[in-house]
């Protein structure tokens, strides 16, 4: 993801024993240095121990031109032995969501309904159908003309069934007239299916407008599917989307810890759950 001036970012890192690798905390509370563009900036990192061997550290952006380059170095002792390391590392940003909508060729003032049908038809999606397209007047009149056919059938039949062995036969004309109502209906409930399939995760339903950067060998990967989920399995999809032509894709998610996917054809992603911490 790219860094934006006034960003919080909360990145998460461990210590261990020197010798034998488990985790244990510093001999005191590790410290944090933002550098930018290779040169400390002096804002404050905040250091927290989450548990034993486990730290996060937060530091606000400070004002970030395009193509910046910001990382944070953390120095901890453990067990007598100083260590000193980069943990993070991302590219200022400046671009706002009216620039996203120019490079992607958006119309000014696009609605959320546009949008999302821009990125149905950019994946090849075409929508069924509407409900509105279906209820025309002479469907309605078909409607009608099958309901009093179906009418004229049924008004006769007795009230109770009848006996077995008896001659009542539903003749091929009352299986037409009952096929002729289904039929529309079916078209109407696969259509909402459809369209609820495509659309129920797709940015999120969070607070948080929450940018992913999408990096294969340490270049954007464009036109990627990525998801994230709220578990390490990867059951529980909560957002969708596709990276653009800088490897960007934008979720709405509120604060927490996420799990990020993703694959495209032909390229090899690995370290795939990415787990990424919203705030």
């Amino acid at each position: 993801m790219s860094a934006k001036t006034g960003q919080v970012v909360t990145p998460l890192f461990t210590t261990a024993n020197p010798v034998i690798g488990s985790a244990v905390d510093a001999d005191s509370l590790p410290t944090g240095t933002l550098y930018l563009n290779g040169t400390a900036n002096g804002a404050t990192v905040t250091v927290t121990n989450l548990a034993t061997g486990l730290y996060k550290a937060a530091v606000t952006m400070p004002t970030l031109a395009a193509g910046d380059c910001v990382s944070l170095s953390i120095a901890a002792t453990v067990n007598g032995v100083t260590g000193k390391g980069i943990i993070w590392a991302d590219v200022g940003e400046t671009a706002t969501a009216s620039d996203v909508y120019d490079r992607l060729g958006a119309p000014a003032q696009v609605t959320v309904v546009a949008d999302i049908a821009t990125r149905l038809a950019t994946a090849g999606y075409t929508a069924p159908p509407s409900i509105a397209a279906l209820a025309t007047s002479a469907n309605l009149a078909t409607v009608d003309t099958v309901v009093d056919g179906i009418a004229a059938k049924t008004v006769n039949l007795p009230a109770s069934p009848a006996a077995v062995g008896s001659a009542m036969i539903l003749t091929s004309a009352y299986d037409k007239a009952k096929d002729d109502v289904l039929t529309p209906l079916a078209i109407v409930g696969d259509t909402a299916d459809a369209v609820l399939l495509k659309t129920n995760t797709i940015g999120g339903a969070g607070a948080i407008a929450w940018p992913y950067t999408l990096t294969v060998n340490g270049m954007p990967c464009a036109d990627a599917e990525v998801w994230v989920t709220t578990d390490e399995a990867g059951n529980n999809v909560v957002a969708s989307g596709r990276t653009d032509a800088f490897g960007v894709v934008t979720f709405y998610l509120d604060a927490g810890t996420y799990f990020v996917w993703a694959r495209k054809a032909g390229v090899n992603i690995t370290d795939m759950p990415d787990t990424e911490v919203v705030a």
